[in-house]
């Protein structure tokens, strides 16, 4: 009965998070009501991404120290904070603070949700079946994300707040729901240590013998920062070739399917092509998707920005954590991980004001030619390195 229904919740309570119907059009809703650029946009996603960074600790000690549940509830109360914050916004500064708190919020979800989801099987030795539901539970937050770029371009086509204000009302509901999960029981974890410490005991673990996995993180935040750059780059994009507004929520909706289906299919294409071959292809393919884009703008570059963002994300990420999986043991595995997903938060902020100030003070193509060029710079010399070692022995 506890694991029926806190698995319907939970479900339930991460597909209401991502019911963020101002997603699809907040581009255009930031110069709209706020009166900012898209570089002043990215520099506001760079602090919410600095927010997840200095927040991840201190949610993690909350999750502890207090009752999951509470966490959850705590997760979702300043998710809607924040979108009032956000609702009130006509300044860099004020949407800057909105992104601070929504950063708190993910920071106080993230993990939690798992760790609850893994630990009511626990209770009822049906831990094998983690892998499956939390990929279903991910699956369905792309899922949802594309509903509602859908609804949420309709809903701004009215008026540009309501997306903010069905936003809210779905955290409100995404709240009342958390009150009924049941607390499971704790059982046994690696300690959450701090972020600047899971970096430094990874920098030093690399320069030991080990400067293979080292590089496979950096390339993972490489490649990821850009990925997300290049799903917010898309409503620049629909607007140079004077899209309607009304449209961009299923063209983006399109990108967040694909990314679902990515999320459920990936496993299925592991026999056929290694790990390094599959993140080399995917680093290519990102590079091509920019190019192709930015050469020439027009629908073929919106097709090509569809496959840029949340399907490379979904396709790659298993790989590029299987390759570390492979190459650590289970002692360090927590902190190498932990230490990968927090790079491209580090990167977000200096690479998102570079692009974003090519955008906006030069054009949306030369903004694509900024992200290819950091790709194929990075990516040159990360390869390189990576064949270097694998020649000594270690595959990747």
């Amino acid at each position: 009965m506890a694991l029926n229904r806190n698995l319907f919740l939970i479900k339930a309570i991460s597909a209401l998070r991502n019911l963020l119907f101002v997603l699809p059009i907040i581009v255009p809703y930031y110069r709209e009501e706020m009166g900012l650029g898209f570089d002043e946009f990215l520099i506001a996603e760079g602090v919410f991404a600095l927010g997840v960074f200095l927040f991840e600790v201190p949610s993690g000690w909350i999750s502890d120290i207090w009752r999951r549940k509470d966490a959850v509830i705590w997760a979702n109360i300043t998710y809607i904070i924040g979108l009032v914050v956000m609702l009130m916004a006509h300044s860099l500064l004020v949407a800057a603070l909105a992104q601070a708190i929504l950063g708190l919020s993910y920071a106080l979800f993230s993990g939690t949700d798992s760790a609850i989801l893994y630990d009511s099987l626990l209770e009822d030795n049906q831990e094998k079946d983690f892998m499956r539901l939390e990929g279903q539970r991910k699956a369905y937050g792309f899922y949802c994300a594309a509903l509602a770029s859908i609804i949420g371009a309709i809903l701004y086509a009215w008026d540009h707040r309501l997306t903010i204000y069905v936003s809210i009302f779905a955290q409100v509901i995404a709240t009342i729901l958390a009150f009924f999960l049941i607390e499971p029981k704790r059982h046994k974890t690696a300690i959450e240590e701090n972020p600047i410490k899971d970096m430094l005991v990874t920098i030093r673990y690399a320069l030991h013998g080990h400067a293979d996995v080292g590089l496979i993180i950096l390339m993972a935040g490489f490649l990821f920062v850009s990925t997300k750059i290049i799903m917010w780059i898309q409503q620049p994009y629909y607007d140079a070739l004077a899209i309607p507004e009304s449209l961009y929520g299923i063209l983006i909706a399109v990108g967040f399917f694909t990314g679902g289906v990515a999320a459920h299919i990936s496993h299925l294409l592991q026999k056929y092509m290694s790990n390094m071959r599959a993140i080399l292809a995917v680093w290519v393919f990102t590079i091509i998707v920019c190019l192709g884009a930015a050469i020439s703008l027009g629908y073929h570059g919106v097709l090509l920005l569809m496959f840029g963002g949340t399907f490379i994300y979904a396709a790659s990420a298993p790989r590029i954590n299987e390759a570390i999986h492979k190459r650590v043991d289970s002692s360090r595995r927590a902190t190498i991980l932990s230490t990968a997903s927090l790079i491209p938060q580090i990167l977000i902020l200096p690479l998102g004001y570079a692009i974003g100030a090519l955008v906006t003070h030069y054009s949306v193509s030369v903004g694509l030619y900024g992200i290819a060029i950091w790709l194929l710079g990075a990516g040159g010399l990360g390869f390189l390195l990576l064949r270097y070692y694998q020649r000594r022995g270690r595959g990747v």
